[in-house]
């Protein structure tokens, strides 16, 4: 089980120009999958992972089956707003 009490929140998916559809979210750490939380709130997703050390995450965005086009990446001093259109 996850303890999500030091979780990092990393980004939000802004979906509201983009209709409906599922977000996937894949946070990745040297090589690794971290583990996720999406939490939605109406067309916004905010998303968590849960770090294991300092350093440059990588964030890959699907949206209703399609790989949101981007480099996306998290340190830990920033939140990233990414928009869906």
């Amino acid at each position: 089980m996850t303890n999500w009490t030091k979780c990092i929140d990393c980004a939000a998916v802004d979906t509201s120009e983009a209709g409906d559809g599922e977000v996937v979210i894949d946070v990745t750490y040297d090589g690794r999958q971290m583990a996720t939380r999406i939490n939605r709130c109406n067309q916004l997703y905010h998303i968590s992972f849960l770090p294991e050390g300092p350093g440059v995450y990588n964030i890959d965005v699907e949206f209703a089956d399609m790989e949101v086009p981007g480099m996306f990446l998290c340190s830990f001093c920033s939140i990233l707003i990414i928009s869906v259109t």
